[in-house]
């Protein structure tokens, strides 16, 4: 009778005890329409793209470091998604960052974000983007998640190996899960951004 309550018991644990969640990788986005974007949803897994990250920037010989740059590649285009804390002087933490300007031109105490593809892309914008879990060794970025918004038009959130957001999202034809529409993701950005902000650190050269 013992051995057979305690396989019951293990038995009722194991069914009670929820699942660990997987890391995932996804990028998703909604856009209200704009020059970069065009109106529509837009989910990529690794299952219809290739999804790549790293934990630095360069151009032109310029290097920039704690900026996590993804690149998403589909059979029809491309996007990249830069993020940056290069001009506050510091690593990137957890942590929301508001009055983001274009990287790599934002100034000095200035988070920097981007968001370009398929021969387009924005020579001004502004925008923010909350940081949920992120972990790196040098260059190499082992773990990312973000939600951002660009121009108050492009809404979006990017999962890079981490379980930050639990489980990838189902896609569907009309919506997006996370950010609903584009009035919902905006009110929902300056929400958090009453609750929490990481204080922007001015450094001088």
């Amino acid at each position: 009778m013992k051995l057979k309550t305690c396989i019951v018991i293990l038995a009722l644990l194991a069914f009670a005890a929820p699942a660990l969640a997987a890391p995932i990788t996804f990028f998703e986005m909604q856009s209200n329409g704009s020059y970069v974007v065009p109106k529509g949803n837009y989910y990529y897994d690794l299952t219809n793209s290739s999804i790549t990250g790293r934990n630095s920037y360069s151009s032109n010989s310029t290097y920039y470091q704690n900026s996590p740059t993804f690149n998403i590649n589909y059979p029809t285009g491309y996007w990249t998604l830069n993020f940056s804390t290069h001009e506050l002087g510091g690593p990137m933490t957890v942590g929301l960052y508001d009055d983001a300007t274009r990287f790599p031109f934002e100034k000095n105490g200035v988070p920097g974000l981007n968001l370009y593809g398929n021969g387009r892309g924005n020579n001004t914008l502004t925008g923010s983007f909350e940081v949920f879990d992120i972990l790196y060794a040098g260059n190499t970025l082992l773990r990312f998640a973000a939600t951002f918004e660009q121009n108050d038009l492009i809404f979006g959130r990017i999962s890079y190996n981490s379980e930050a957001f639990s489980t990838a999202p189902v896609p569907e034809p009309a919506t997006i899960l996370l950010l609903g529409s584009g009035l919902g993701g905006l009110v929902w950005f300056r929400r958090r951004a009453q609750q929490s902000r990481v204080p922007l650190k001015r450094t001088s050269k």
